[in-house]
């Protein structure tokens, strides 16, 4: 589940609390691993591999930036990551390439492979399990988890809290709403799939003060009929897309493709001109991230309550 106001604001004093006791780590630390038991660091990791663009992310996120010598070839934030040497993809990481790297630590995330991960246990590695669902709670125990093995608890610190502010000042803006505006995020050329309530974009709709035109149907990523989305009416369209160099922005050829349509047309979103974009490697990985995607969605859902640089609008 997604949090409600109330579990923010525990949250929110959870990572201040956090912030004032943050300091030095202290050596050895016993954090959970990757399979289940838990793995004890000696001293200060100096050469940590990630297995996961979300852990890439966060490592750079705390501080930790400076002592990752491997990463996925999925990893491509900041852009320094992407000089990285490679470890192979998400599922198919190549387990000589992550040990002839001499790593002492591996950061995992859910959906590596077990198989591989128990393969790089038994050479000796330690791995250290960073994520193992996707909501802001995990998030930001995986941000101080992650802190807490390499030595960066100040940072990590700080960055939840940023996250949290953000998120506070979506929830401000949106909160008073009369009616949530329907989303349908997802693809839209057939078939569309549609991100459900259970999915991590799911989540971020909620948080955004969206309705998901999904909800009401199970799985995380449901296939609906082009039918049930145009008698749902969506009152906002949203697709993600993967940015490339020189990719650009291709809402308005988005949006002039679903206007020829006889089907799409008949849509508010549509007749609305409230059909946009969102990048898949803000909105999909759950982590440091995350807060910032949540405000462009709000954003994007109630234009009119936000000031063109993104503040709330003043009542």
């Amino acid at each position: 589940m997604s949090k409600t106001p109330h579990t923010l604001t525990v949250v929110a004093f959870q990572m201040i609390a956090f912030a004032a006791a943050a300091g030095a780590t202290t050596y050895p630390v016993t954090l959970p691993d990757a399979l289940g038991g838990s793995v004890t660091i000696a001293r200060r990791p100096m050469r940590i591999v990630s297995l996961a663009p979300n852990v890439t992310e966060m490592l750079f996120a705390i501080g930790a930036g400076d002592r990752v010598v491997g990463v996925t070839r999925f990893c491509n934030y900041p852009p320094e990551a992407m000089r990285l040497p490679k470890v192979g993809g998400y599922t198919d990481i190549s387990v000589e390439a992550v040990v002839a790297l001499s790593p002492d630590l591996v950061v995992v995330s859910r959906g590596n492979p077990r198989a591989t991960l128990t393969t790089l246990s038994h050479r000796g590695l330690m791995l250290l399990v960073a994520i193992n669902n996707e909501s802001v709670e995990e998030i930001e125990a995986a941000l101080a988890r992650i802190a807490k093995a390499t030595d960066n608890e100040q940072q990590a610190a700080q960055v939840c809290q940023n996250m949290e502010g953000i998120l506070a000042s979506v929830r401000e803006a949106v909160g008073g709403v009369e009616r949530r505006r329907r989303v349908y995020f997802g693809s839209l050329t057939a078939p569309y799939f549609a991100a459900g309530t259970s999915s991590f974009i799911g989540r971020c709709i909620e948080l955004a003060g969206g309705e998901n035109l999904a909800s009401g149907v199970r799985g995380a990523w449901p296939i609906l009929s082009l039918e049930r989305i145009v008698a749902r009416d969506p009152e906002v369209l949203i697709e993600g897309f993967h940015a490339t160099a020189g990719s650009g922005d291709h809402r308005a050829e988005l949006l002039e493709r679903l206007r020829a349509s006889s089907v799409w047309s008949r849509v508010a979103a549509v007749r609305e001109e409230r059909v946009y974009t969102m990048n898949d490697d803000t909105i999909h990985r759950p982590g440091p991230r995350l807060a910032g995607a949540v405000a462009e969605m709000a954003r994007l859902l109630y234009p009119e309550r936000f000031t063109p640089d993104g503040a709330k609008k003043p009542e």
